[in-house]
């Protein structure tokens, strides 16, 4: 009759304790991948948030990055943008009240990917700024396939 009450309240700490564990969620995708066929700047956007409204600052940093050189990018995130991709950054701070109305952190990346037939990646780490074990990696890869039209 003990080992039922352990096994029981062994099962009960485990389903509580996975209601209390807080991920990200990522929208429209954590990975996002898509094909440009033309040489114009086009933007991709991730936004971040959280499973339930919270307060919350969103730090960032840059993984890796095999975009070619020649491509011309720039980043934003919730609140500054950088007229290229630096290693870090951290978002404004996000007010209960606010994620209440749907504000989230994002990584919004502007590409102009030009005229050469390739494809580049770039990851993040986004997590919480108070928790850096609250986070996970997110990223973009970029197809560039020459359109002929555009030159």
């Amino acid at each position: 009759m003990k080992m039922k009450y352990y096994a029981l309240f062994i099962g009960l700490v485990v389903s509580v304790s996975g209601l209390t564990a807080q991920n990200l969620v990522y929208f429209p995708t954590q990975d996002y991948e898509v094909t440009s066929t033309d040489a114009i700047t086009k933007d991709y956007q991730i936004d971040i948030t959280t499973p339930v409204p919270e307060a919350i600052t969103f730090q960032w940093e840059l993984v890796s990055n095999t975009f070619p050189s020649e491509w011309e990018c720039s980043l934003c995130d919730y609140d500054v943008c950088y007229f290229d991709i630096p290693n870090s950054g951290t978002m404004a701070f996000i007010s209960l009240g606010d994620a209440t109305n749907f504000i989230t952190g994002l990584i919004k990346l502007s590409i102009k990917t030009g005229i050469v037939d390739t494809t580049g990646t770039a990851v993040f780490y986004v997590y919480d700024a108070n928790d850096y074990n609250r986070g996970d990696t997110i990223s973009f890869t970029i197809h560039s396939i020459l359109n002929v039209a555009d030159i």
